[in-house]
């Protein structure tokens, strides 16, 4: 049969999409990007490694790094299967899926192994205090000499009586200025990032690094909780035990994908719940889509750009205006240096004097013509009294060309372009770590006249 002939007779035997097609009953063909892929009904199902790249098998979440949209942080979205997201064949139960960490769904930790192994990686630390650090696996290992009813037995003397959210506790912690929140379900020991601050998680090291300034810091010692250090916590009592070096949970043995989950909370910053969320990229926080004021749209998270959440973005903005509010007369340098930058650049060329961008036929001209030399002839002449002033002026600039070059893609590139080097550099010059630059056109005072 010719294959023309052979998809002839496939369509007639399967009608409607082809995920209802008894052809693809175990697999799917599925695209992220331009990356394709075959992903495996029953692996999905269950969680496990389920699209098949050439030899290779990827969770959803690694595929979509593969594919290059793993800013979008939402593989649901971007896997497609004919250009329908697996979200939708979810939700219409064409698909079976478990949460996969990517999503932030908080997993319990699994019951501690039958048997304990001394801590060997903390190896160097306070000998002391090993005494106490029996530790267990996170993974139920049970012998297969050992009848059922008696390994049922040893368990249940081995294991803590706690409640339900026992594995949820938290303990406030400090160490020499600095504090944070020690998360017990997070916590496997040295491994894994268990601490969060203000600003971030911390693995116990990373905490004591942080705070002391140096790396000859014991985290058992140093690290303490209510006057005591955090080696008076590492008993079964509180359930706060450090993990064999075997141990195979994903704190101890994690994934990329699970390095990556360790930066941001567990749980929405608004309504304290699990579930699906989305993670901000310069801050410790996650959020469900309908929690956070706007709305998180599809549309933002399939974006490919950093997502800054309400918080860090207002931040940006004191930080920018704040900036804008200076007095010139002590930033001077700054300012002649990203003038400099600017008409150095190919661009700026074009942008030193008055280059009409081929606006002879155009009815509209600019009123108050602004050019790079207009500006340094004020700064020379210190006309500027703050630092938004010059801003404004350079702002100005391309906020034109961009109004009278819509029809006009090469100079409006040129313009947009030269924009997004200004605001990097702008941020570079006056520290702005996480500067907003797509909100100076409501921060910035209006030009100066002539």
């Amino acid at each position: 049969m010719s294959s023309k002939a052979a998809a002839s007779s496939l369509k007639n035997n399967n009608n409607g999409d082809i995920w209802t097609w008894r052809t693809y009953k175990l697999q799917l063909p599925v695209t992220c990007g331009s990356l394709t892929g075959t992903l495996v009904r029953a692996r999905l199902a269950k969680g496990e490694k389920c699209i098949l790249v050439k030899k290779d098998w990827f969770t959803p979440n690694e595929f979509e790094k593969l594919a290059g949209k793993g800013r979008a942080k939402n593989w649901k979205l971007s896997i497609r299967c004919e250009d329908t997201p697996l979200k939708k064949l979810i939700e219409d139960g064409y698909l079976k899926s478990v949460r996969y960490k990517r999503n932030k769904q908080v997993k319990e930790p699994r019951a501690s192994s039958s048997h304990s192994d001394t801590v060997s990686e903390e190896d160097g630390e306070d000998e002391e205090s090993n005494q106490e650090d029996d530790v267990s696996s996170c993974k139920t290992e049970n012998s297969s000499d050992a009848p059922e009813e008696e390994t049922k037995d040893q368990d249940e003397q081995q294991q803590p009586e706690s409640s339900p959210d026992n594995n949820k506790r938290t303990f406030v912690v400090t160490c020499g200025d600095s504090s944070g929140v020690l998360h017990n379900n997070r916590f496997s020991g040295k491994r894994g990032k268990s601490v969060r601050t203000e600003t971030s998680w911390l693995t116990p090291e990373e905490f004591v690094n942080e705070a002391l300034g140096h790396r000859n810091g014991s985290w058992r010692k140093d690290i303490e909780h209510e006057g005591k250090p955090l080696s008076s916590l590492l008993n079964r009592e509180n359930d706060l035990m450090i993990h064999s070096v075997q141990c195979p949970c994903n704190l101890c043995q994690p994934e990329p994908e699970d390095l990556e989950n360790q930066k941001n909370d567990d749980e929405c910053a608004i309504c304290k719940t699990v579930g699906e969320l989305v993670v901000c990229d310069y801050c410790p926080r996650s959020f469900h889509k309908k929690c956070n004021v706007p709305h998180i749209e599809d549309t933002i998270i399939e974006n490919d750009k950093n997502w800054k959440c309400t918080f860090c973005a207002f931040k940006a903005n004191q930080k920018t205006e704040a900036v804008m509010s200076r007095q010139i007369s002590q930033h001077m340098l700054e300012c002649q240096y990203l003038l400099m930058y600017l008409c150095s650049a190919e661009e700026g060329q074009k942008f030193a004097t008055n280059y009409r961008f081929n606006m002879e036929n155009s009815s509209s001209f600019f009123r108050t013509p602004m050019w790079l030399d207009n500006i340094a002839e004020r700064l020379q002449r210190n006309q500027y009294q703050i630092v938004g002033e010059f801003v404004s002026d350079v702002q100005f600039i391309f906020t034109e060309c961009a109004k009278i070059n819509q029809n006009n893609p090469e100079v409006f590139a040129m313009g947009e372009h030269l924009k997004q080097l200004f605001d990097q550099e702008f941020r570079k010059a006056f520290n702005i770590q996480d500067g907003s630059a797509d909100r100076w056109t409501t921060l910035v005072p209006k030009p100066l006249k002539k």
